[in-house]
């Protein structure tokens, strides 16, 4: 399966809703398609936190992340 299209949302100030809004975006999204959601921020990730998400990812070798999935 290839990705298809890809949104980014950035800022440099934090606290301006970047993942609330990824987060709503992606819900809304993904009533229709198949969604994927990366939290890069490395200082604070929190995607996780909003989607209540307890475990950590799966790692299958040292290059390949298994991604969690949350329905």
């Amino acid at each position: 399966m290839s990705i298809k299209k890809i949104i980014a949302f950035g800022s440099a100030k934090g606290g301006v809703g970047k993942s609330s809004i990824t987060a709503s975006i992606g819900i809304s999204l993904s009533k229709k398609y198949k969604v994927g959601i990366l939290d890069a921020d490395i200082y604070g990730p929190n995607q996780d936190i909003l989607f209540s998400i307890d475990k950590r990812p799966e790692y299958t070798n040292k290059s390949t992340i298994k991604p969690v999935k949350k329905k």
